[in-house]
């Protein structure tokens, strides 16, 4: 846990410093960048997926048959990596720096300046999963809030078109298609309390986990089997990803406070809109498709990935420097005790695969 606490401890301290000036050190951004795409590229059997990507890599094939080939995007440009004679580590190197900047321009196309909290929230919260794990999902997350960030300034078709190359990460990213053009427009009070009422509904009666029962058909198309839950505890919430339940109702108060709160801006300011309206289909899909778990997830994280920019703008509205100051450090425990989960969730083998970071340097 050292590199884990480490980094924590750094982006931490930064992160106060632009919190409460509400300055932000543009240089420092892209260092930091540069930096933790290093960290991600030279890792060393760090990631459940590290070696899977590194065979594929090597040799151009999935080594899961099961899950088919990889999407085409992501094939392209290992190829032409490859072609190029690059090692893997540079193919990783140039994933991860492009995942960061797509967060980085989602940010300022926003209006969310404070690129250090947002990468900050982003490491707590998402890091371990999208730079270390599933890292076609990362990519295909960062793209979904280019095109989130696209439709917020009205360009539906650069929005599409974003949508499409996160498809050519993972093709998961096909399900935000109807969402890029949802997440534009003001919801009534009445609409979203019916919808979140209904979704919770679903997620308490086990309502989707009844419909495969009675819908066999449901678990027979391709690569969908394994996306679906087969074993649930009492509550209906899949066995070790009770965090994402709690996590879920979180989400879900996080959500009324930026609608309630600021309800005015929420009709008037589009680019605020794009961000509540994200974070609330967030709450929507990880409740009612929580029958098809690894749906879910994938969905639900590119959905809640709303918060790294929910935060700042919270804090960055906060007028007394102490109330700012003590609110964040108050986040700072539950992003710390976030990330502790994240790093130490166990396989099967009742092991971390993120545990013990290692880095390899090749001469």
């Amino acid at each position: 846990m050292l590199f884990y606490n480490v980094l924590f401890l750094f982006f931490l301290v930064f992160s106060f410093v632009t919190v409460i000036t509400r300055k932000s050190n543009h240089r420092f951004e892209v260092l930091s960048i540069l930096v933790l795409a290093f960290f991600v590229a030279f890792r060393d059997r760090v990631g459940a997926d590290w070696s899977n990507y590194v065979e594929y890599y090597q040799s151009g094939y999935a080594p899961d048959k099961l899950s088919g080939n990889y999407e085409p995007v992501f094939m392209v440009l290992r190829d032409i990596c490859y072609y190029l004679h690059f090692d893997y580590e540079l193919f990783f190197y140039i994933i991860s720096i492009f995942t960061l900047l797509c967060i980085r321009y989602s940010g300022r196309v926003l209006n969310v300046d404070n690129f250090t909290l947002v990468l900050f929230v982003y490491i707590c919260m998402f890091f371990c999963n999208f730079q270390f794990n599933i890292v076609r999902s990362g990519a295909m997350a960062s793209c979904m809030w280019v095109a989130f960030s696209q439709a917020a300034i009205g360009r539906q078709r650069c929005a599409f078109i974003w949508t499409l190359i996160a498809a050519g990460f993972h093709i998961i990213a096909i399900l935000f298609i109807p969402i890029v053009y949802l997440i534009e427009r003001p919801y009534k009070q009445k609409f979203v309390f019916i919808l979140i009422a209904l979704s919770y509904t679903i997620l308490i009666f086990k309502l989707g986990h009844q419909l495969i029962s009675h819908v066999p058909m449901l678990a027979t198309f391709d690569r969908l089997d394994g996306y679906i839950d087969k074993d649930v505890d009492g509550n209906g919430i899949t066995l070790g990803s009770r965090i994402q339940y709690y996590h879920r109702f979180h989400n879900l108060a996080i959500f009324f406070y930026m609608y309630m709160k600021y309800k005015k801006e929420y009709y008037v300011n589009r680019k605020f809109r794009v961000i509540v309206n994200v974070l609330f289909w967030g709450v929507v899909i990880c409740s009612s498709l929580n029958a098809f778990s690894t749906i879910a997830t994938r969905a639900g994280h590119v959905l809640n990935m709303s918060l790294i920019f929910v935060w700042p703008i919270i804090l960055g509205r906060l007028n007394k420097k102490s109330i700012r100051g003590a609110l964040y450090l108050v986040l700072c425990v539950y992003w710390f005790m976030y990330l502790n989960k994240s790093v130490n969730v166990e396989d099967i083998f009742g092991q971390s695969s993120l545990v013990p970071y290692q880095i390899e340097i090749k001469s």
